[in-house]
Order: C-alpha cells, then sequence, then structure tokens
C-alpha cells in the first residue's frame, strides 16, 4: 500500500519512505492478535474480535477525537508544528484580503510598493568585492575560519544580487516597462504585506522576521 500515490501526497521517494515507515506498525501479521498496541498509551490496540456491536461502539467512542501524534510515530512535539504551521497559514490568509487598492487620499498600492522597494534598494549594500576579502583573509590552513568567512561572502553576494536584480526588475514592471511575471508580482504582494519575498527567502538565512525587521 506504500507504494500507491495517495491522491498525489507522495510525489517523490522519501514521501513514499515516510508512508512505508508509518504503514510499517499497521500491515503485519502482528495486528490480528488480541491485545495488538499501535502506540505505546494503549488507546489506539486490536480489541478482541468476540466482542459485539456494543463493544466496538464503545471502543470508538472511548477515541480521543483528534489523533494524537503517537499514531504516526511522531513526538508529541509534532502537535506544536502543526499549530504554528496552521497559525501563519491563517495570518497570510487573512493578509491577502486586506484591500489592495486606496479608496481615501493615502498612496496607491503601486505607489507603495515602489516607494518600499526604493528603500530598501537604499538600504541594501552593494556586491562585496571577493577579491579584496580573500586579499585581506588569505585562504589558508592555519586559518581555517577565513575559509568560511569566504563561502560566507559568496552566499552573501547571491542574495544580495538577486536583490537588487529583482527590485530593479521590479520598478521597471511597476512602470510598465517591462513584463510583470508571476514571480515578480508575487515578490510586490510580499513587499506590500511587509513580508520577505520567497525569490530572497531561497537565498538567505531561514527567518520569521517582517520585511522591515529582516533589511
Amino acid at each position: 500500500a506504500g507504494h500507491i500515490n495517495y491522491g498525489g501526497r507522495v510525489t517523490d521517494d522519501w514521501d513514499r519512505r515516510c508512508l512505508m515507515n508509518v504503514l510499517g506498525g499497521f500491515y503485519r501479521q502482528e495486528v490480528i492478535d488480541d491485545g495488538y498496541i499501535y502506540s505505546e498509551s494503549a488507546i489506539y490496540k486490536q480489541i478482541s474480535a468476540d466482542n459485539e456491536l456494543n463493544g466496538y461502539l464503545s471502543y470508538i467512542r472511548s477515541l480521543p477525537i483528534n489523533d494524537t501524534p503517537e499514531i504516526f510515530g511522531l513526538h508529541d512535539n509534532a502537535n506544536i508544528t502543526f499549530a504554528q504551521n496552521e497559525t501563519f497559514t491563517v495570518l497570510e490568509d487573512l493578509v491577502k484580503l486586506q484591500p489592495k487598492s486606496s479608496t481615501g487620499g493615502g498612496k496607491s498600492r503601486e505607489e507603495v510598493m515602489e516607494s518600499t522597494a526604493q528603500e530598501i534598494l537604499k538600504q541594501v549594500p552593494k556586491v562585496v568585492s571577493l577579491s579584496d576579502v580573500m586579499t585581506k583573509y588569505p585562504v589558508m590552513y592555519a586559518q581555517s575560519m577565513n575559509t568560511v568567512l569566504v563561502q560566507e561572502v559568496i552566499r552573501y553576494n547571491r542574495l544580495l544580487h538577486v536583490i537588487h536584480q529583482s527590485l530593479h526588475d521590479l520598478q521597471k514592471a511597476l512602470k510598465g516597462l517591462v513584463v510583470m511575471s508571476q514571480q515578480l508580482e508575487d515578490m510586490a504582494n510580499s513587499l506590500f504585506n511587509n513580508a520577505v519575498p520567497a525569490i530572497w527567502a531561497t537565498k538567505a538565512y531561514p527567518s520569521l522576521k517582517p520585511l522591515a525587521s529582516w533589511v
């Protein structure tokens, strides 16, 4: 059963491996034995086949309304991660529901995005000169941290390049000079909602900060 594609949820070998591991506790010979437990707490167990209808109904009613992580072989902290993800999803949806046009005398949505892009360009530094860094901090056996520094500069430069390039492209798109692609539109929505654009987040370190603090 673990090799079956469950409604598109099994998309790669890691998903299949996870599903096979979970199902391993259910698809085995021992499950037909009376008293076989599916979890350490013994909440989920195999009841006797001698039970009548009322016995089955009584056991079903005793089960928790919401399945605990242990039935899936997960730690109790999985509930915390699940609740956090649900909260973030709800908050993101609420932010997306806010009006995207100005009805008063304030700035329009496009003006807000353009001014935000300009402010970020003023704050974000230019690409760091890798040659200058390697000259001042040469990569050598006696100075292992210099190697780390060079690697971090390379990664930081990739992020800076993406930020500068995408902001310039967004400004051109807002002026109608280039086509507003889906990637630029998603980035514009993130700037308007004070969120870090996904195109930047993939090049940076993980962070939960809003855009203003992140920059």
